[in-house]
């Protein structure tokens, strides 16, 4: 599978899984969100990078049990000086406990990460646990927090996101 067919993949899912969520019209919406940060990693060399995670959140069980299909990016140094990138489609199950405004969660789940964002795409396996809180600002808008902790190829390199992004809900 090509770069391109993944990525336009991903992107047809959670389309039709926002659509879908949104239309159930009982409990809780969906909600997309976008986090930037840093990821500290470790492949034959190790360093920090600044990462990208992109996903949307869709409830299962009312406030409590989510399912979160995402994506990631890292750009990184090799050990060999060079830049690089992964990306890191993956699919999470959350859970959470609502505090007023706030709703601490944590999660595991897996998916696949390739490197080189350019020709053919050489994909490994990837395992991962989260957690973080997501606080709920105005409307449909809220920011969120999160430490994501990542096995890749398990356990031939790791890396841990930190990051920070806003969301916004479908309803």
């Amino acid at each position: 599978m090509t770069r391109h067919s993944a990525s336009a993949a991903i992107l047809l899912v959670l389309a039709a899984l926002d659509g879908s969520a949104g239309a159930q019209g009982e409990g809780p919406s969906s909600e997309a969100g976008i986090m930037i940060g840093v990821s500290r990693y470790n492949f034959s060399g190790a360093g920090t990078g600044p990462s990208l995670n992109a996903g949307l959140t869709i409830p299962l069980v009312r406030w409590v049990v989510f399912l979160e299909p995402s994506i990631g990016f890292l750009r990184y140094t090799t050990q060999f000086g060079n830049r690089s990138s992964w990306m890191f489609p993956e699919l999470t199950v959350q859970a959470q406990h609502r505090l007023g405004i706030l709703r601490p969660y944590l999660g595991a789940g897996l998916g696949a990460g390739t490197i080189g964002l350019s020709g053919p795409a050489r994909w490994k396996f990837t395992l991962l646990g989260l957690g973080g809180v997501r606080v709920l600002l105005s409307g449909r808008w809220g920011v969120r927090g999160e430490v994501r902790l990542r096995s890749v190829d398990p356990w031939n390199g790791h890396t841990a996101d930190f990051g920070i992004g806003f969301t916004r809900s479908s309803l």
